[in-house]
């Protein structure tokens, strides 16, 4: 189990092996903010595994947002390579926002807990977690085909990041 709250530099180091540099920044960014906020999941609901014999769910909690970052920008859903992709991949990748990643990661990791406790051949915590980013990615994909106007979506997250960061002191 890696100490979440010890050695920064491998953890960063070892979830951005792999990330094209173009990303790496970003990735750092977000994986720093999630390691400052890591006590988020430490909630009772969370505490141990899923699923007797599995891992630990916290042990699981950096992969699973890897998974997500490298779902949302790094290999997004190539639906996006039509004729006005790239301001519709700039949106998608702009509805990004990690704390509303963490707050459903936490909602739907209580609420499917014991969700396919019938399966015996399978890792169910891995598969739920995967289940979960999944559909996370794809509401972001539907939010993203449902805009009607583009880029005053566009403009309005831009605006919500800046007034964000000013707030969080970035």
């Amino acid at each position: 189990m890696i100490n979440l709250r010890g050695d920064r530099d491998y953890i960063i180091y070892e979830l951005s092996y792999g990330v094209p540099i173009s990303q790496k920044m970003r990735l750092i960014e977000l994986i720093n903010h999630l390691l400052d906020n890591i006590n988020l999941f430490e909630i009772d609901e969370l505490k141990g595994s899923l699923y007797d014999g599995e891992d630990d769910v916290m042990d699981l909690i950096l992969p699973t947002f890897r998974r997500v970052f490298e779902k949302v920008f790094v290999k997004p859903p190539t639906l996006f390579s039509d004729i006005d992709g790239d301001i519709r991949l700039e949106l998608f990748q702009l509805k990004f926002d990690i704390d509303i990643f963490n707050d459903y990661l936490i909602n739907m990791l209580i609420d499917c807990k014991d969700l396919l406790i019938k399966f015996k051949n399978i890792d169910k915590t891995c598969e739920t977690l995967s289940l979960i980013v999944d559909d996370y990615v794809s509401g972001l994909v539907k939010e993203v085909l449902d805009e009607n106007d583009l880029q005053s979506e566009i403009t309005k997250l831009k605006r919500d990041k800046t007034i964000k960061d000013i707030l969080n002191g970035n």
